[in-house]
């Protein structure tokens, strides 16, 4: 049911509908489509405050979702989409670079643990140069793959061992040099995290 302004016959400027499904929109309207500035309230508790386009999230806007989260920031075809900022019910956020709908580009993830990463994404993942710091001491600073240390990086433990090298999967693995905490060195070939030689 719409409740607004009108021409011919179809909602335009500013309105009110209450849908079938139990959504309500309070806001700007073009042609029959929400367009301009509007708010969108979804039955499970859900909103979004902010801009339209054609009927979609479209420019600058805030969704609060029924499961906690929070994201603030650009959109695109109702998807996140350019520069936002996302808050999660267990503590994690993230700001950053968006792309559809995903982490994309470059951002900052700080995890509940306190673990934060500060680099490239990809669908979504940790993919291309980062940092990641652990409040534990660990520190990695390098190249990763779908969250993972993977490629040509340095990995300091907080023992006091600091690896140079070459990761797969988190692991030490190819050429590298290990220097543990009491300046010994190992430098050659790891496989899977631990050291077979030169």
């Amino acid at each position: 049911m719409y409740v607004g302004e009108l021409q011919d016959g179809i909602p335009q400027d500013q309105g009110i509908m209450n849908y079938a499904d139990g959504r309500k929109y309070v806001g700007e309207w073009n042609a029959g489509k929400r367009e301009g500035h509007g708010v969108l309230n979804f039955p499970d508790g859900s909103s979004y405050v902010g801009q339209w386009r054609a009927g979609k999230k479209d420019g600058n806007g805030s969704m609060t979702m029924a499961d906690g989260r929070t994201y603030i920031g650009d959109w695109k075809d109702d998807l996140c989409n350019g520069q936002g900022t996302e808050l999660f019910k267990d503590g994690m956020r993230y700001s950053g670079h968006y792309a559809e709908g995903k982490f994309h580009g470059q951002g900052i993830l700080v995890l509940p643990d306190g673990r934060k990463y500060i680099g490239e994404f990809k669908n979504g993942l940790s993919n291309g140069k980062g940092l990641m710091e652990s409040p534990k001491g660990d520190r990695y600073e390098g190249e990763f793959k779908n969250n993972k240390y993977h490629g040509k990086g340095i990995l300091t433990l907080p023992d006091g061992r600091k690896y140079s090298g070459y990761l797969e999967n988190g692991l030490p693995h190819g050429e590298g040099i290990m220097i543990m905490a009491d300046d010994r060195k190992l430098t050659g070939l790891f496989r899977n995290g631990k050291y077979v030689g030169k």
